[in-house]
C-alpha cells in the first residue's frame, strides 16, 4: 500500500500542475485527466469510468467516478469532486456515503461489457482491501478540503446507518485548495486511513 500511495501523490502532483497551468475546468475534467494518469501511471491495472451498479436499496444505479480493476478484483473506487464555489456539505455527505456502501452488501459489481452483445459480462469481487477515494477540488475555504472535517462526516455517517460500520475499508482524501494568495492556502495532498 505504501508504494500504491507514493504513485498516487505523483499522480496527483501532475494534476495540479495541470490545474495550475489552466488546463483543469470542470469535474469532467479532472475526471479524464485522473483516468489518462492512472492509466499511463498503472500500466497493469484497468480503469472503468462510471460503471452503473446497482447497491443495497438504492432505487438507482449508483456510479462510482472512476474504479480500477487489477488482477481480477476491484481495487479502488473513486469519488470526484470539483467546485469553484462552494462545495455543499451534502453533496459531499452522500458521495462518502456512496463510497462507504460499496462493497457492503454486494460483494461483486459488473466492470466489463460482452464485446459482442453490449450485456454486462463479468462482475468481479470488492475485496476488504479495496482502497476508496474522496477526490475534491474546491475554494481553499472549503470544509470539503478538510481532513478533519471529513473524518467527521465518516464517524457521522457509521453512527446514523449501521450497514455502514460493516465496511471495513479506510478512506483516502484527496484534496486540491483552489483560490488563496499563497502557496500554503493552495495545498494539494492525499490524506489516507480516514475512518
Amino acid at each position: 500500500m505504501r508504494d500504491r500511495v507514493r504513485v498516487y501523490r505523483k499522480i496527483w502532483s501532475r494534476i495540479e500542475n495541470l490545474y495550475f497551468d489552466g488546463y483543469l475546468f470542470y469535474e469532467r475534467t479532472l475526471q479524464a485527466a485522473l483516468y489518462a494518469e492512472l492509466r499511463n501511471t498503472l500500466p497493469d491495472v484497468h480503469v472503468i469510468a462510471e460503471p452503473v451498479w446497482k447497491v443495497g436499496d438504492q432505487k438507482d444505479g449508483m456510479r462510482p467516478d472512476l474504479v480500477i480493476v487489477e488482477k481480477g478484483q476491484i481495487t479502488d473506487i473513486f469519488e470526484l469532486k470539483f467546485w469553484n464555489a462552494d462545495l455543499r456539505k451534502s453533496e459531499v455527505r452522500k458521495d462518502i456515503e456512496h463510497l462507504l456502501l460499496y462493497g457492503v452488501n454486494e460483494k461483486k459489481y459488473p466492470v466489463r461489457l460482452h464485446p459482442n452483445t453490449g450485456e454486462e459480462w463479468e462482475e468481479l469481487p470488492v475485496p476488504d482491501s479495496c482502497r476508496l477515494h474522496f477526490v475534491v477540488v474546491a475554494m481553499h475555504g472549503n470544509d470539503a478540503l478538510c481532513p478533519k472535517s471529513l473524518r467527521g462526516v465518516v464517524r457521522a455517517l457509521k453512527e446514523e446507518t449501521p450497514a455502514l460500520r460493516e465496511n471495513t475499508r479506510v478512506l483516502s482524501h484527496w484534496f486540491g485548495r483552489l483560490g488563496g494568495d499563497t502557496d500554503e492556502r493552495r495545498k494539494w495532498s492525499i490524506e489516507v486511513g480516514i475512518r
